[in-house]
């Protein structure tokens, strides 16, 4: 066996000069074992007692490819959620170690990029031409950067291989997993009830379905700034669910991709909540309202399309308290009395009467 990667054999004089022990009588067969290199070297003896040597002139090197180590590393931060948002640069470094004296060398190296399946990118390196001398030169190391492109790979299902091949022919591959989201939300919303009322008003409840379209949907990056009265609120949908702000979860998150892998989702993925307002008999409240979504990667919006035929979409009042009426008479020499206190209780005066009628109604 060779100790260093300098390859050569015995010189005659060398195998001549070898203890006949050292000689192992030949049975029709050798092995060479797996992660060891050297000469095979044959002595021959006819019966006059004539000597000659045969030997594999270049050498045999087993290597069965295992020692050599391949890693793919993002050159930037993996985001808070795992979720990048940008091009991905990335390095790819090959290694053998020093002490396996029969690895034969990086000799040709494959990359490629897919997504959802996909191939979307790819590239290759040979270390140098197939030339004895190039593959006595036995590189133990390469290293290469590269980069994931989002425009190219906008999907949960990202994956990077590497395979590298020796001069014996062995191929090792790795792979990591990404996932890149480039999209913003697409919040849409639309109104059960749209009977208003000079253009604002409205005198039972109203129901707002809510839906997300977006492939990584975070139930707590998505707000609705409100103007309840005078008083403004940031409402999550757990604050709904508590029946704040007298706001009613009508019907609860539907996932269009609630039994899917993560990383199989698909950005026509939507979240939908039905949202009550004004559900209190005693409501008479105005409302406006508007909402904020944002996703893993840290995409925003907070913009919201509401279907065709909505009215009063972003400011609405709710009223369900009727007009209280009252009439009050009064006459020269009597004080004023509530006419409106006894319906059935008809008053009666031979003076004359001057009535007054008050109305309170908040609009």
């Amino acid at each position: 066996d060779q100790t260093n990667d300098s390859f050569s054999g015995l010189t005659y004089e060398q195998l001549a000069s070898m203890d006949a022990d050292t000689w192992k009588t030949w049975t029709g067969s050798a092995t060479i074992n797996a992660s060891e290199k050297g000469f095979l070297y044959l002595k021959l003896t006819d019966k006059a007692g004539n000597v000659s040597f045969v030997n594999t002139s270049d050498g045999i090197i087993v290597d069965d490819g295992t020692s050599v180590g391949v890693q793919i590393t993002p050159q930037i931060d993996v985001p808070k959620n795992g979720v990048y948002k940008t091009d991905v640069p990335f390095k790819i470094n090959v290694t053998a170690p020093e002490d396996d004296k029969a690895f034969t060398g990086i000799h040709h190296i494959d990359w490629r990029v897919e997504a959802n399946g996909k191939t979307t990118q790819s590239g290759n390196y040979d270390s140098k031409t197939d030339t004895d001398a190039n593959r006595a030169a036995i590189l133990r190391q390469f290293s290469h950067s590269e980069t994931v492109k989002s425009s190219l790979n906008n999907s949960n299902d990202v994956k990077i291989f590497v395979s590298v091949e020796d001069w014996a022919g062995n191929r090792k591959e790795t792979s990591i997993s990404l996932a890149i989201d480039t999209t913003d939300p697409k919040i849409s919303a639309s109104y059960d009830n749209n009977n208003v009322k000079n253009n604002l008003y409205f005198n039972t409840e109203r129901n707002m379905t809510l839906t997300v379209r977006e492939r990584n949907f975070s139930e707590d990056n998505l707000v609705l700034p409100l103007q309840i009265g005078k008083n403004n609120v940031r409402v999550s949908m757990q604050d709904i669910r508590d029946g704040k702000y007298g706001l009613v979860m009508v019907s609860d998150r539907a996932d269009s991709e609630k039994n899917t892998d993560s990383n199989a989702y698909t950005d026509d993925r939507t979240n939908t909540y039905v949202i009550g307002f004004g559900h209190a008999e005693d409501c008479d409240e105005d409302f406006k309202v508007s909402a904020q979504a944002s996703d893993l990667a840290g995409n925003e919006t907070d913009q919201i399309q509401f279907a065709d035929g909505s009215k009063a979409t972003d400011a609405f009042t709710i009223d369900k308290i009727k007009p209280v009426i009252r009439i009050t008479g009064k006459t020269e020499s009597s004080p004023s009395w509530d006419l409106s206190a006894d319906k059935d209780a008809p008053a009666y005066s031979r003076e004359s009467v001057t009535l007054s009628v008050s109305v309170t109604e908040r609009n």
